[in-house]
């Protein structure tokens, strides 16, 4: 998925939780944050591109959609989370797996386990095709009722 339908699916999810959990917007803004962390292993993505320093050499040892782009690092996240408590690495770990989720849907996939077994999930829609684009729109419609109801 591109970094746009990333942000704009993080967005939307993160408006959900905002209409049914008392959460403040900076948790909502690490939710974006952490919707765009697993591309720091492309210097080709949005995030990677301005990192180049730290994107380079986490593409060159891990590969795209490699490690950074299994449970792991969400599992991590969450067990941060467990020990400090410390809501804002719950959103990150909230944002990184709806990134993961995304790009489980495309025709890349996700190798969401590596160890002890391989388990790859790949679905139909092409980065940047017509139907992520399609969701991309949907996704803005929907994010914009959420922020309609509520403040309206």
């Amino acid at each position: 998925m591109l970094f746009k339908t990333h942000l704009i699916f993080s967005l939307f999810v993160g408006l959900v939780l905002l209409n049914f959990f008392e959460i403040n917007y900076l948790f909502l803004i690490f939710i974006l944050v952490g919707s765009l962390l697993p591309d720091i292993d492309s210097v080709e993505s949005y995030l990677g591109r301005k990192a180049r320093i730290i994107s380079g050499p986490i593409e060159f040892l891990f590969g795209h959609r490699g490690l950074l782009h299994t449970i792991y690092p969400v599992l991590s996240l969450f067990i941060l989370y467990l020990i400090f408590r410390i809501n804002l690495i719950l959103a990150l770990a909230i944002g990184y797996l709806l990134h993961l989720i995304l790009d489980a849907i495309t025709k890349e996939g996700v190798t969401f386990f590596t160890i002890p077994f391989r388990f790859k999930i790949k679905g139909f829609i092409k980065t940047g095709g017509i139907f992520e684009k399609i969701l991309f729109y949907v996704l803005i419609i929907a994010s914009l009722f959420l922020i309609y109801s509520l403040y309206f």
